[in-house]
């Protein structure tokens, strides 16, 4: 029993020095799981960029001037047909202006979707509501509130309701109205 005893602690031991020897090394040095023993830098910041994503952002830098500087000559020729006066083009004569147009229609399609989500958040929280609400009710006065909503919110309201209850409902409903309102679309 003194054996056992004396090789727990003796494996505790070693586990909490072992861990804690890999802790302090990995804090000290830049990564020792990989054999990386070079001192981490004093400021502690962690280098990010490797050299290929370095690489990569200056590709893209300069793909985007070559765009700019063909989107202006293109643009420059067409404010000298317009000076000409042999055509009248209402587009932006400067790269800058495109991008800001192209932003504020980004922003307003945005927005329209954010309204969007958040109507439907709000008939959702309402069809669960309203489902819940219904579930506490007789299933026939539930029916024949629920025979005056339109078709797909009576659906969306038996599909939100506890199963048991729906069937219920649905058994109270109108046979011609339950049919349509659970035909597959």
């Amino acid at each position: 029993m003194k054996k056992t005893f004396l090789y727990i602690v003796i494996f505790a031991l070693t586990f909490i020095n072992v861990s804690a020897a890999i802790i302090y090394l990995n804090f000290k040095y830049n990564n020792i799981f990989k054999l990386d023993f070079r001192p981490k830098p004093e400021n502690d910041t962690v280098i990010l960029e490797s050299p290929e994503v370095v690489e990569l952002k200056n590709q893209l830098k300069q793909q985007i001037l070559d765009s700019l500087a063909i989107e202006q000559a293109r643009l420059d020729s067409i404010a000298q047909v317009d000076e000409e006066g042999e055509e009248d083009i209402k587009k932006p004569h400067n790269p800058i202006e495109a991008n800001e147009q192209y932003i504020a229609q980004t922003d307003n399609s945005y927005e329209k979707e954010e309204k969007r989500k958040a109507a439907r958040e709000a008939y959702e929280n309402w069809k669960k509501k309203t489902a819940a609400m219904y579930e506490h009710m007789e299933p026939g006065k539930a029916a024949k509130i629920i025979e005056k909503y339109s078709d797909n919110v009576a659906r969306d309201i038996l599909y939100a309701m506890n199963k048991k209850k729906a069937a219920k409902v649905l058994a109270a409903l109108n046979p011609e109205f339950a049919n349509q309102i659970t035909k597959v679309r």
